[in-house]
């Protein structure tokens, strides 16, 4: 199989792969799961593990007879749990192995590796997928599964020549409601910005959640030029809005120089509702999910590209209430040009 499943943000895709990777398990074989950071495949570990429950117990008390083992690795784990995650893939115990590039280093060996999955495709290159599928037993090619909502020109290309098979999920699951974009023009109507934090508030205190989103992390970062208008940083933003407009509320900080540990513990304590609002970089561009987030705020969104910004407003909008993503402008649009 080589194929590339794609499918709207929040359409399911994942569950689809899960339940393709549990036949290869079946039949004898491991299957590893790619990602592009470690926040998606630190979630992708969680959610599966969840989503098979003891099925994903193998060698502990109360596992099924039929359990295998979900196994995260990544470039940020420590010597003793890297070496046991290596040795779980090497020996086989390990029916699903999570990583990030971490999967594609050297060092890294499959028992018997069946088939290859990887979320957000358009982040990896051919070659890098191709890495991965070379770690498989001589003389045996593993199955192919790509999956992404944007799918860039090159996939489509390989679609149309016919090196690729493609699946879609045209549906969302039941119960979606379509999410609702808001644009709020800061510096003409600056007055917007504090309704936009209002409605944060609205939100929380109906009991849900919301991601205020930059497009940099702290000063001296990818900062614009003297001409331009200053972006917003996180850890500007954050202090701002927990002394701020959102001081009664509990606000958390994600971003990707947070060492590890901290980056999963931030997420574990979002998605357990400890966090109220989360102040982050693009570092939850993909796959990150958590049903009771409605609302986000973009701040700087003409920073960002079509491709970004359609995967970060798919982050909320992700259970049962509505999503709103605001996009903050702090830029004039160019002057159209005249036909004349």
């Amino acid at each position: 199989m080589n194929r590339l499943l794609q499918g709207e943000v929040g359409s399911g895709k994942t569950v689809v792969a899960l339940r393709a990777m549990l036949q290869v398990i079946d039949a004898g074989y491991q299957c590893a799961l790619l990602a592009p950071t470690e926040v998606l495949a630190a979630q992708h570990a969680r959610s599966l593990r969840q989503m098979l429950g003891n099925l994903a117990m193998a060698g502990e008390l109360g596992a099924d007879e039929l359990a295998t083992r979900v196994t995260l690795l990544t470039g940020s784990m420590s010597v003793a749990a890297r070496r046991a995650a290596l040795l779980e893939a090497v020996t086989g115990d390990a029916g699903i192995v999570i990583g990030t590039h971490a999967l594609i280093q050297d060092g890294v060996e499959f028992f018997n590796l069946g088939m290859v999955v990887v979320d957000e495709q358009h982040r990896f290159g051919v070659e890098q997928r191709d890495e991965l599928r070379g770690r498989a037993r001589e003389g045996l090619s593993p199955h192919l599964l790509v999956m992404t909502a944007t799918p860039i020109p090159r996939t489509i290309a390989m679609t149309v020549l016919g090196d690729l098979e493609t699946s879609t999920l045209r549906q969302l699951p039941g119960g979606r409601s379509p999410i609702v974009s808001k644009v709020v023009p800061a510096l003409t109507q600056p007055a917007w910005v504090d309704r936009a934090w209002e409605r944060i508030r609205e939100e929380v205190a109906d009991g849900r959640q919301a991601y205020v989103v930059c497009s940099r992390i702290g000063e001296g970062d990818d900062a614009p030029d003297a001409k331009e208008q200053p972006t917003t940083a996180a850890l500007a933003l954050f202090e701002e809005l927990r002394f701020g407009p959102l001081s009664d509320l509990r606000v958390g900080l994600l971003h990707g120089r947070l060492p590890a540990d901290e980056k999963d513990a931030v997420m574990r304590d979002f998605t357990a509702g400890l966090i109220d609002v989360l102040v982050c970089t693009t570092v939850v561009e993909v796959g990150v999910d958590v049903p009771n987030a409605t609302v986000m705020v973009l701040k700087d969104a003409d920073r960002f590209g079509v491709s970004q910004l359609h995967q970060l407003r798919g982050r909320v909008g992700r259970g049962a209430h509505q999503g709103c993503a605001c996009s903050s402008r702090t830029r004039s649009p160019a002057p159209r040009r005249s036909n004349d």
